[in-house]
């Protein structure tokens, strides 16, 4: 009979020497870094989806932020799992001017087993 077999586990480290310092780049300068997971957390009723759709709009189309920054141009990804696409999402997006064609939903992963729910980070 073989022991099993146990995961290698190992603590990876780096000397802060050895990184090199970059500025953050940011989406929405001050608020939203440009590349990282952003989370609009809150109580219920306090406008998150709303904020969050209206920022979602503003990217797809290129126009600049509620602050009159300069805002970027490009695809958005929303993950949702309270609101329903056809009869909140996407009429809420469509109603803050955003184009249809840049924003990608999900909420689902295929994998071995069947459908499961997308959950970040895995």
């Amino acid at each position: 009979m073989q022991p099993e077999e146990q995961p290698l586990e190992e603590v990876l480290s780096v000397r802060a020497s050895e990184v090199s310092i970059r500025p953050v780049e940011w989406l929405w300068p001050w608020w939203i870094p440009k590349g990282k997971i952003t989370v609009l957390d809150g109580h219920p009723g306090f406008a998150k989806s709303t904020i969050m759709i209206d920022i979602a709009a503003r990217v797809t189309t290129g126009r600049s932020m509620p602050d009159e920054s300069p805002g970027p141009q490009g695809a958005v990804i929303i993950i949702n799992y309270e609101d329903d696409a056809a009869d909140t999402i996407v009429p809420r997006f469509v109603a803050a001017g955003g184009d249809r064609e840049q924003l990608i939903l999900s909420d689902t992963v295929r994998t071995a087993e069947g459908l499961e729910s997308l959950e970040l980070p895995t």
